[in-house]
């Protein structure tokens, strides 16, 4: 129980909706600019590109397809060929969207899976879990991921216990973990989202190509 109440905890302030900065959608325009005229692999920003920086920016947010639905996909699917047009015109408003409804998906998510947190498997079932299929479908209902998630906390459950833990240690660390996910979405702020946006966009143009924030930039230096 106790367990439960700190996790419930760690949503406190979690409907707060992000939106770019003034200055990002001119640090937006800059930066594709430079990019197009200056970086070697001189790739067009085009519907191509455009495609391809939208699949890297779900992939960032949501990469084992955990949190999304298939409704969200559907509903961004309209910005696929527009990203090229809103990067060089500085029309962050898309981003941004993808992100709150992410950030909204994960907190409904972490939220839902408090009971499954504490409570103890039965490892005699024989059941699959596939990690990392990236041809596996979006989750068409609450339901599906629902599924998805019982396995997924069976195996964390079963991989802490043949580590050693014990039934309350297991718990402990699954509680933990998931309080310092939910509360790391939380923390996200404009600039970070900006920062996650831009790297999908010049990691497109080249996996080693990297947009860093002046705070980002800052700690690396």
């Amino acid at each position: 129980l106790l367990g439960v109440l700190l996790f419930v905890l760690t949503t406190a302030g979690n409907a707060q909706v992000l939106q770019p900065e003034p200055l990002h959608g001119q640090v937006n325009k800059t930066v594709s600019r430079l990019l197009s005229r200056f970086h070697y692999s001189q790739l067009e920003l085009n519907d191509s590109l455009s495609s391809e920086i939208y699949d890297r920016y779900i992939k960032r947010l949501d990469p084992g397809k955990n949190y999304f639905l298939a409704s969200d996909i559907a509903r961004f699917e309209k910005y696929r060929q527009r990203m090229d047009e809103n990067i060089f015109s500085g029309n962050l408003d898309p981003a941004f969207e993808i992100f709150n409804v992410f950030k909204r998906r994960v907190n409904a998510r972490l939220d839902n899976i408090q009971s499954d947190l504490i409570q103890k498997y039965d490892f005699t079932i024989d059941e699959e879990l596939v990690y990392g299929n990236d041809d596996e479908p979006w989750a068409k209902s609450e339901s599906e991921l629902d599924e998805k998630w019982r396995k997924r906390l069976k195996s964390e459950a079963l991989n802490l216990k043949l580590a050693g833990k014990d039934q309350a240690g297991i718990e402990e660390t699954l509680v933990k973990r998931y309080q310092n996910i939910q509360r790391r979405i939380n923390q996200y702020d404009s600039e970070e989202v900006f920062e996650l946006f831009m790297n999908a966009y010049s990691q497109s143009l080249d996996p080693h190509t990297n947009y860093f924030s002046p705070i980002t930039s800052e700690n690396f230096g």
